[in-house]
C-alpha cells in the first residue's frame, strides 16, 4: 500500500485513489454492477451515473478510511 500525506494529516492510500479515479470512465451499466457488488443491494432506479459514482466512492472511502464520527452522524 502506497500512502502519502493528505488533508488533516491523514494518509491517502494510492490504491483507493486509483479505484476512485476509475469510476469516472465507467459506463452506467458497469456502475450498476459495481454498486450491487459493493453495497449488496439494487441501486435506486432514479440514480444516474453521477449519483452511482458518488455512492460507490463514499462506500470505498468509508471502507478504507473509516466512516463518519458519531458527532457528524448526529448533524
Amino acid at each position: 500500500m502506497d500512502a502519502r500525506p493528505g488533508l488533516n494529516g491523514r494518509r491517502v492510500d494510492a490504491d483507493v485513489e486509483a479505484e476512485l479515479d476509475k469510476l469516472d470512465s465507467l459506463p452506467i451499466v458497469i456502475l450498476r454492477v459495481r454498486y450491487r457488488e459493493l453495497l449488496r443491494s439494487e441501486p435506486p432506479s432514479a440514480f444516474g451515473p453521477d449519483l452511482l459514482r458518488r455512492s460507490i466512492a463514499q462506500w470505498i472511502q468509508e471502507r478504507a478510511y473509516g466512516g463518519l464520527s458519531r458527532e457528524a452522524k448526529k448533524l
